[in-house]
């Protein structure tokens, strides 16, 4: 009399619930669900490694500034702190890129004017032009930038009027702007923000743009979620043939 080997239900049980017509369509839907989810963290990873890739080629060419030698310039030798009518600024590239393209501005702003931390300013028809002795800086090197003060109200007229050159007014919150375009069209932009009030302090931060606007990353990020689910379309019915 043969014994019955206990294995052989533990086996078949396995075999009969997959030879089920509903059990098998269930187990198919489960892989297809797998595949599709180690398909996305794969595109997900891929996408980040390329990003840092980016991010360490754009690196080598972006320029970073720093403002050294803050000075303020007065009307009257004896150097009053309501009559600046100059600011110097000492900008420095430390940044690895050059600055391929470089220009400055400055106009008076509204006390509740902050802009965001990645936002690249436009100047308004009231902003002047800062004196720029050259049109790049390299990495490493250091450059003087002069912003001339002149009257909000009448900022087209000329620097001096009678001889003399206008102060800036100590009520009113000033914007300093350095901008700079690197050798991949990308925007770089300094930006100095002085409040109103004597000795105010002057606050400085640097802001990126790699040069694309919302449209193209809206359209390279709709493209990419095409290429995704069309990838995972073909995957999934690799799994039904």
């Amino acid at each position: 009399m043969a014994i019955a080997n206990p294995w052989q239900g533990w086996v078949a049980l396995p075999w009969q619930w997959l030879t089920c017509g509903q059990n098998a369509a269930a187990l198919q839907g489960i892989c297809a669900v797998l595949a599709f989810y180690l398909l996305w963290r794969y595109t997900v990873y891929t996408k980040r490694m390329m990003e840092l890739g980016e991010i360490a080629r754009r690196s080598a060419i972006v320029p970073v500034f720093s403002a050294k030698e803050i000075a303020p310039h007065y009307l009257n030798p004896n150097g009053e702190p309501d009559a600046v009518c100059r600011v110097s600024m000492t900008v420095r590239n430390i940044g690895q890129g050059p600055a391929a393209v470089f220009w400055a501005w400055h106009q008076p702003v509204s006390e509740r004017f902050a802009p965001s931390k990645s936002e690249i300013l436009i100047a308004s028809s009231s902003a002047r032009p800062g004196f720029v002795p050259e049109g790049d800086l390299m990495s490493g090197d250091a450059m003087e930038i002069f912003f001339d003060a002149f009257d909000p109200n009448n900022p087209i007229q000329n620097d001096r009027r009678n001889g003399l050159m206008y102060a800036f007014p100590i009520d009113r919150k000033w914007l300093f702007v350095i901008d700079a375009i690197d050798q991949a069209g990308g925007k770089h932009q300094l930006q100095m923000i002085r409040n109103a009030g004597e000795e105010a302090p002057i606050d400085i931060k640097m802001v990126h743009s790699l040069g694309e606007t919302f449209g193209e990353r809206l359209t390279k990020k709709v493209g990419r979620a095409v290429e995704i689910l069309l990838a995972a379309k073909v995957e999934i019915g690799k799994l039904f043939k």
